[in-house]
């Protein structure tokens, strides 16, 4: 499991809409597999049987986070493979 931190105005993460094994993701989740493979923490030919995706607040939330899924001024993304 991958926790991303991430803050409106000082660590943007990107929320983008990406296809990932056949279903859309915020891009965060392919960054996240991206960087494992990259670190070395997972090899490319490993087989990702399943992936979860989580936002949790831990700020207020804002009105301009409003979005799809309503995102605070910082927030953490839980990345399960």
């Amino acid at each position: 499991m991958f926790e991303v931190s991430e803050s409106a105005e000082f660590k943007p993460v990107d929320q983008s809409p990406v296809t990932v094994g056949g279903k859309t993701w915020p891009a965060l989740v392919r960054d996240t597999i991206v960087g494992a493979i990259n670190t070395k923490l997972i090899q490319p030919s490993d087989q990702i049987v399943s992936i979860y995706h989580r936002c949790a607040a831990s700020a207020p939330l804002k009105p301009h986070f409003a979005a799809r899924c309503p995102r605070p001024a910082a927030a953490a993304s839980f990345v399960a493979l």
